[in-house]
Order: C-alpha cells, then sequence, then structure tokens
C-alpha cells in the first residue's frame, strides 16, 4: 500500500497520481524498524511523513494533532500502529472493553477522514482466545470493528502449518466491509532484502512478497493455528475401559472363569473400578 500510494500505481482513485502519506507509530522504532521497513518494499520516502505526538496523548483528545498534520503535507492515507496504544483514560467505570468508550474515543478521527475525504487506518493485535468470527478477533471491545468501514484479518496459510514458521504463507482477506466488492483473499510470503540504515550500516529486512489471490475463507483462516482434537480412537482408554477389555476378552471363549479380582487388583486396579465394570458388562458371577 505505501508503495502503491507514494508512486501512484495503486489501482484506484490516485492511480498515476503519487500522494503522501502520514504514519503515527510509536511502538517500534522511526529509523531502526519503519523507515528500513519501507525502503525494503520500495516506497518513496520523500512522500511518507511521521506525526510527533507528546507523551501523553489520545485519538480522542488529541485529534488536531493529526490534523494539523495533515495540512502540512496534504496526505491521503493516515495510518496508526497501534490504536491501543493511544487510547484515552478509563473514565466513568468505562474502558477499552466497553463500546461506548471505543466508539467516542475513535469519533474524532472517523470524523476527520470523512471531512478531509482521507482514509485512515489503525492497527489492532488480536487476542490470545480463539475466535470463531472475525468480529472476536478484534481486540477489547467489537465497537473497533464497528466504526471502522473494512477490516482485515492476517494469518498463517492452513496449507502450510506442518512447515517452519519462516517459510510459511501469511494471508490477508477482508473480515469486514461495508464499501466496495470483496476483492477475496490473497497469500504472501515475507521475504528479505538487504537494506543500506541511515547509520551506514546494512541489515536484511523482511518484506511482503509472491503476492497471489488464494481461496482461503474467512472460517479457515481463523481456525488455521488451532490445534487438531486428539484422535479419540488413539487415546489412552481410562482405567475402567481397560478392565471392561480385559474381562471381554478372558470371556471371549463364552464359558465360566474363575475370578479375575485379585488378578485385577494386583495389576493396579481398584476393587470398585472391577465391580463396576463387571456390573457393566452384566458379568454374573457363579457361587460355587
Amino acid at each position: 500500500v505505501f508503495r502503491g500510494i507514494t508512486h501512484g500505481t495503486l489501482e484506484g482513485e490516485f492511480y498515476g497520481d503519487p500522494q503522501n502519506v502520514l504514519i503515527l507509530a510509536t511502538e517500534d522504532g522511526r529509523e531502526d524498524m519503519w523507515k528500513p521497513r519501507l525502503a525494503a518494499v520500495g516506497a518513496d520516502l520523500d512522500r511518507i511523513g511521521f506525526i510527533d505526538i507528546p507523551d501523553v496523548w489520545n485519538l480522542r483528545d488529541g485529534i488536531d494533532t493529526i490534523s494539523d498534520a495533515l495540512d502540512g503535507s496534504g496526505g491521503v492515507l493516515v495510518f496508526i500502529d497501534a490504536a491501543m496504544e493511544h487510547m484515552p483514560p478509563s473514565q466513568g467505570g468505562e474502558n477499552v472493553n466497553s463500546p461506548t468508550f471505543v466508539r467516542a474515543a475513535m469519533g474524532p478521527l472517523r470524523r476527520l477522514s470523512r471531512e478531509r475525504q482521507i482514509t485512515s487506518l489503525f492497527s489492532l493485535h488480536p487476542p490470545k482466545a480463539r475466535a470463531e468470527t472475525f468480529a472476536d478477533m478484534v481486540q477489547a471491545s467489537g465497537a473497533f470493528s464497528h466504526v471502522s468501514r473494512t477490516g482485515l484479518l492476517f494469518g498463517y496459510h492452513p496449507a502450510d502449518l506442518a512447515q517452519p514458521r519462516e517459510q510459511q504463507r501469511r494471508v490477508v482477506i477482508r473480515g469486514k466491509g461495508n464499501a466496495g466488492r470483496n476483492p477475496g483473499a490473497l497469500s504472501f510470503r515475507i521475504s528479505e532484502r538487504l537494506v543500506r540504515l541511515d547509520d551506514g550500516d546494512s541489515d536484511l529486512i523482511g518484506y511482503v512478497a509472491d503476492v497471489q489471490p488464494c481461496d482461503i475463507t474467512e472460517r479457515q483462516l481463523l481456525r488455521a493455528d488451532r490445534p487438531k482434537a486428539p484422535d479419540k480412537d488413539a487415546r489412552n482408554p481410562a482405567k475402567a475401559e481397560q478392565v471392561e477389555q480385559l474381562i471381554l476378552e478372558a470371556l471371549a471363549d463364552g464359558d465360566w472363569h474363575e475370578s479375575m479380582l485379585r488378578d485385577l487388583i494386583a495389576a493396579g486396579y481398584g476393587k470398585t473400578t472391577v465391580d463396576d465394570a463387571r456390573k457393566k458388562l452384566c458379568v454374573t458371577r457363579k457361587t460355587p
């Protein structure tokens, strides 16, 4: 996206017309992370600006900072990494888990985007808990997905899970979309490119490569890294089941046999377990 917009090669309104981009990011460093990554993908760094914010800043109360940066750059895209880092402090018993709190916090960015006719992107880390839907994958309140027009979900390709992590393809799919057609899923790999850093050194920097359309569904992507349930036939049987099997094997010939109780107890099975197994199998004891 950054390469396409800054070079005018991204399909859409600005195809053939390079535009500026603004990035608001405090989680990763600019010189050692952001600029090398942007250089690795071939973005025009002269068209990318970074928004400086004070130590105590949030999206709800500090939207003028972004507005002023747009005045100075004329950018058409603002990327915020990550939104959770820039939420207002909790108040009135509400926090990022509350839909009303999140809507109020993200409202100014939404209004600014609409008024300026720009695109605002923000990132969120997924929760650790498993999810069945895209909304479940949104960190804290699901309102983060509700206030946005489009939501993208990233994950590992389900067909590559047996491969080493660094060799696995990734997949991006639209989990939510209120505008435009569904573009379908895309698979890609993370490759590396040698990039010269500002301090004169060079380092291998990861970048997106080998982008291809794919037919992975949202459900497949959500369940891709979920461990499969063990094969029921392969699990170790409980002690009661073991006793039942031993009794059945001993009585398979249909004849009367001496009591197995003493031998089964000696093998580590409790008397109650043996009696319960016998009763379950309707095995009758013959009194001499």
